[in-house]
């Protein structure tokens, strides 16, 4: 299985979750979609095979925000590879991270790989100031390459 597009799905309401799933996404060398749920929360999609579906949200106290947990089950993977990406102020990120992957799994993702990545605080910005930095979006750019190096050997024959 040869992957030919990204798509990001993010909600983002102060940015920085929006940067975290950007810099990731465009780590892949491959076209990229945007749906972005703040700007557009009825978008729905149903995704192939052939396709890595990247998503993040930002954690409230330490969960998914409820109605991020409802849009999400307007799109469907049909053995869709996908990461699950929650974004953090520095505080902790609890049970979403477990969330995320429990709902994508539950809506026909296969999950290629799960992160928390830590951001700006978006009520108490001297939290976390200035997150995603460059030692951040390193990080990132490495989940991704570990992630396609995965799906890469899962594809190719023994």
């Amino acid at each position: 299985m040869e992957i030919k597009k990204v798509t990001r799905i993010h909600f983002s309401p102060s940015g920085t979750t929006r940067k975290t799933a950007e810099i990731l996404s465009e780590s892949f060398g491959l076209p990229v979609e945007d749906i972005d749920l703040l700007q557009n929360p009825s978008a729905s999609q149903k995704f192939g095979a052939d396709e890595l579906a990247v998503f993040c949200l930002p954690v409230f106290a330490g969960r998914l925000p409820e109605f991020c947990t409802r849009l999400l089950r307007q799109f469907t993977g049909y053995g869709t590879p996908a990461l699950a990406v929650v974004v953090y102020g520095n505080r902790d990120y609890e049970d979403a991270l477990l969330e995320l992957a429990d709902l994508l799994k539950e809506r026909g993702f296969t999950l290629a790989g799960a992160a928390a990545a830590v951001a700006q605080h978006s009520i108490f910005p001297k939290v976390a100031a200035g997150r995603p930095d460059a030692s951040d979006a390193q990080k990132l750019r490495d989940f991704a390459a570990s992630a396609m190096e995965k799906l890469q050997a899962a594809a190719s024959p023994e």
